[in-house]
């Protein structure tokens, strides 16, 4: 059986001025090699903050957030120093903000912002990107289950052809 990509174990964080009230308690995910992950749940019920947890962003006051990276160590995330988490967050992990603005260079098209991030890590030639087998998601009531086929290539070939009509000089795709 293989090992999980990211393993979260108990996590839990609390503001500072939110008294007792926790924004995220206890949370346990495992994520394997092909599966995506959707967090959801009502507005304020802790997705952005369970994330920038996962991610490293914010510190949480419990449990522990464990990742396979590409060499195949298995790291503490937030046990590592911040340079290696940023590099992290520049080569191997990909972070969708809520707010367009505030991850996305808006003056420039789909394309150029996804092959911007990948050129960065030297990856180039064609946009192809492994196939999804299914996906998850949880809800703070329940977690579903289900499966489903990812269009990823599509997605990669529309973003390249968005790329291609702003400035059909750069489209490399």
């Amino acid at each position: 059986m293989n090992e999980p990509l990211l393993r979260v174990d108990a996590l839990s964080h609390r503001f500072a001025n939110a008294g007792t009230r926790w924004a995220v308690r206890d949370a346990a995910l495992s994520l394997y090699p092909g599966e995506v992950v959707a967090i959801v749940g009502e507005s304020g019920s802790g997705k952005s903050t369970l994330l920038n947890c996962i991610a490293g962003r914010i510190a949480p006051l419990e449990g522990q957030v464990l990742y396979r990276t590409a060499d195949g160590r298995k790291v503490d995330v937030h046990g590592l120093p911040e340079r290696e988490r940023r590099e992290l967050a520049r080569t191997e992990w990909g972070f969708v903000e809520q707010h367009a603005a505030d991850g996305l260079r808006l003056n420039v098209s789909a394309g150029a912002n996804v092959s911007e991030r990948l050129m960065a890590n030297g990856t180039t030639g064609s946009c192809t990107p492994a196939p999804v087998s299914g996906w998850r998601a949880w809800s703070s009531t329940r977690r579903v289950s289900t499966t489903a086929r990812a269009r990823s290539r599509a997605a990669c070939a529309s973003a390249c052809r968005s790329r291609a009509t702003s400035s059909p000089a750069r489209a490399s795709c």
